[in-house]
């Protein structure tokens, strides 16, 4: 029954994604309020990979108007670590005057190392231990998103993320975002 559920979500997604790159193609075009470089690079942050909820540096390169690619880079050390690497393709779906509504798929790699104390009473007293547990998670996903930009600030995009994805550490199928979605900004240079 799950296994059906989650062939289900998967199916309705692709198809409301194919959707909309299908009426984005006849739809007329119109040019965005962005930054005016065609090669535009932004470099900022993004909320979207990490399970424990951490940010990622995120430099995002347009390849065209329509076309972008971003890698991220999230990291935190201490007592527990974490390292973020990822990648995302952005599609853009409609352009508004200053807006962009696109389709994404993103992939990505996170690995937690934990510290884990244990404590064994035996025959000589009592022992304790502390060891480095690690794991790694591989994320794939896909969803929809949205950048903007403020007329008086064109260098600046603010943008939100939603969507569906799977994540092999926890073994679960379901949205990607922390909370209502996954944010981000950007400046771009020109």
């Amino acid at each position: 029954m799950e296994d059906t559920v989650r062939k289900l979500i998967l199916i309705t997604v692709t198809t409301a994604l194919l959707a909309g790159v299908s009426f984005a193609a006849n739809a007329p075009k119109r040019q965005p309020y962005q930054p005016k470089s065609p090669a535009r690079i932004g470099i900022g942050f993004d909320s979207q990979l990490s399970n424990a909820g951490m940010q990622s540096l995120a430099l995002r390169y347009w390849l065209s108007e329509d076309m972008a690619a971003e890698g991220f880079l999230g990291f935190a050390f201490g007592d527990n670590k974490i390292f973020d690497l990822g990648g995302k393709f952005i599609s853009v779906i409609k352009k508004e005057q200053n807006l962009n509504f696109y389709a994404l798929g993103l992939i990505g790699m996170e690995n937690t190392t934990t510290k884990v104390t244990s404590t064994a009473v035996t025959a000589s007293g009592i022992t304790t231990t502390t060891e480095d547990k690690s794991e790694t998670a591989l994320t794939v996903g896909g969803g929809l998103g949205i950048e903007f930009f403020l007329s008086g600030l064109p260098n600046l995009g603010f943008g939100a993320e939603f969507g569906v994805g799977y994540n092999s550490s926890t073994k679960l199928f379901g949205t990607i975002g922390h909370w209502l979605s996954s944010v981000g900004i950007r400046y771009y240079y020109q």
